[in-house]
């Protein structure tokens, strides 16, 4: 980000977590006190504290159902309550803050290379394939009844596949990494905020381990493009694969045979993983895409 010196007015380059440190200017060498950036007022807590009364309601109707007798299920309400809460408070806060959300998403840089950029997901979906495949054979061995819930395969409907592969994508890159990169990037640094806002996007997938690995690609993706329509593409692609493949995994061959499935994909997958991570491990002078994006 730049901030603009109260002595000369000269503009300086400045990393967005130094807000309220000094910085001396690059023309006069008078020190400043760094301005706080748009983001530094967007506090979390408050869409936390929406998501537990949401939750808690949701419980509550979900078990005077149940003891009614009810056979409806309210997981895929509260799934689709989720991401409205979140979309819904994420464009709320951003027009009372004055973000400009253009500057957020971006624009694709010219000449990107596309063929690249799918050709990531092919690793990705083999490592959560691999790593989901792992997960299950350890959990089914520790805890089987929970391990058969939690991976429960079934078939979605046509709205379940038009939201999860339509709908979804959007809403969740503009919030984890359009949202909380930023924020947390003013907080703390850059490499902090892709860290905990990838594991707070895995936390909310079954898959934690395999969300972890495409949650860091498509962070790092969003920050060296500086857009996200390149991750959200990505996104697309990840979402549709897997609810094409939804309940057909797990479904046939013995126990010995599909670990050996899932760790096939892990020995395909890793080494492309490793080079991935060593090529774009997040460095401290990366600033993040709104200060990047004047149009």
């Amino acid at each position: 980000m730049k901030f603009r010196c109260q002595y000369c007015g000269a503009e300086t380059d400045v990393r967005a977590a130094m807000a309220g440190k000094l910085a001396s200017c690059r023309l006069c060498g008078m020190e400043n006190v760094i301005p706080e950036g748009p983001f530094y007022r967007l506090r979390i807590r408050g869409l936390l504290l929406w998501g537990f009364v949401s939750a808690f309601a949701i419980g509550v109707v979900d078990l005077i159902l149940e003891s009614s007798g009810s056979e409806l299920d309210l997981k895929y309400v509260w799934f689709l309550w989720f991401h409205a809460l979140i979309l819904i408070w994420s464009l709320w806060r951003m027009k009372r803050l004055g973000i400009n959300i253009r500057r957020i998403i971006g624009r694709v840089p010219e000449g990107h290379r596309w063929l690249p950029t799918a050709g990531m997901v092919v690793p990705l979906i083999l490592f959560a394939i691999g790593s989901g495949g792992v997960l299950f054979q350890f959990l089914s061995w520790v805890a089987p009844s929970f391990a058969k819930e939690w991976f429960a395969a079934e078939e979605p409907s046509a709205f379940q596949m038009f939201f999860l592969i339509a709908l979804v994508p959007p809403i969740e890159e503009l919030f984890f990494r359009g949202v909380l990169i930023h924020r947390w990037a003013e907080k703390w640094d850059i490499k902090q905020a892709i860290f905990v806002s990838t594991v707070v996007f895995a936390a909310l997938h079954k898959n934690i381990i395999g969300a972890l690995a495409y949650g860091f690609a498509l962070s790092v993706l969003y920050i060296r493009t500086r857009t996200l329509i390149v991750p959200l593409v990505c996104h697309l692609l990840i979402n549709a694969l897997a609810v094409g493949m939804s309940g057909v995994e797990g479904e046939s061959g013995s126990a010995a045979s599909q670990l050996l499935f899932s760790l096939i994909c892990l020995i395909l997958s890793i080494p492309w993983l490793v080079y991935f991570m060593r090529k774009n491990w997040p460095d401290r002078s990366w600033d993040i895409p709104y200060f990047a994006n004047k149009n």
